[in-house]
């Protein structure tokens, strides 16, 4: 079972600046999405699979060395969008404050899922991102704070 947030009720994103007055004031939702891609992943690791949709980019890797997988995602902040992260009983456990290349963000400990999970919003560019992961924390920091504009639509 998975926990979904929904950016209206984030604590973090509540208090960005991409909220004026309770109300959503960053909506690019008709645009298309730069590309993104992280620039360094955990030895092993390798993609799977890159879905670009309008609204939404999902790429998929896994561990050809051991066990282990990861996905990154992001989309165009919206005032109907929900992020989902991991796969709890329940719901998603008290996330931890951190900073992605001086970003605040939320990291989500795997508490009784298998997954870490780290949501960060671009304010500039009014973009969230999310890595889920089976890879320690220090690894998923290390991940977002790679993040960068490719040219590649195959990162």
């Amino acid at each position: 079972m998975s926990s979904k947030i929904n950016l209206q009720t984030c604590e973090y994103a509540r208090k960005s600046s991409i909220f004026q007055d309770n109300q959503l004031i960053f909506d690019k939702s008709d645009d298309q999405l730069p590309n993104y891609a992280p620039t360094w992943l955990p030895e092993g690791f390798v993609l799977d699979e890159r879905v670009a949709l309008d609204d939404w980019v999902l790429c998929t890797y896994h561990n050809t060395t051991e066990d282990g997988w990861l996905s990154f995602d992001y989309c165009y902040a919206s005032s109907d969008m929900q992020m989902q992260i991991g796969g709890y009983d329940e719901a998603a456990p008290t996330s931890e404050k951190c900073f992605v290349n001086g970003i605040a963000a939320d990291y989500y400990p795997a508490g009784n899922s298998e997954t870490n999970d780290l949501i960060w919003i671009d304010e500039d560019q009014g973009i969230v991102f999310a890595i889920n992961s089976t890879v320690e924390k220090e690894a998923i920091l290390h991940i977002a704070e790679s993040v960068s504009l490719s040219d590649s639509t195959n990162p």
